[in-house]
């Protein structure tokens, strides 16, 4: 195999790293996460979150 068809380990290891995501219930929480290595946030809305889902399929 020629070098530049050759695929490293430490590329492969990249492919594979898992991504960390982070809740932020606010702008202090998603700034604290990013600033602490989070690769993503998320936020949930008071009408569009799981939790609303799981109570209105409940009753």
């Amino acid at each position: 195999m020629s070098t530049s068809a050759a695929i490293s380990v430490e590329s492969i290891a990249r492919l594979h790293a898992p991504e960390l995501l982070a809740p932020a219930g606010n702008w202090d929480c998603a700034i604290a996460a990013v600033e602490n290595g989070a690769d993503a946030i998320y936020f949930g809305l008071d009408k569009f979150n799981a939790r609303m889902r799981s109570l209105l399929t409940n009753r």
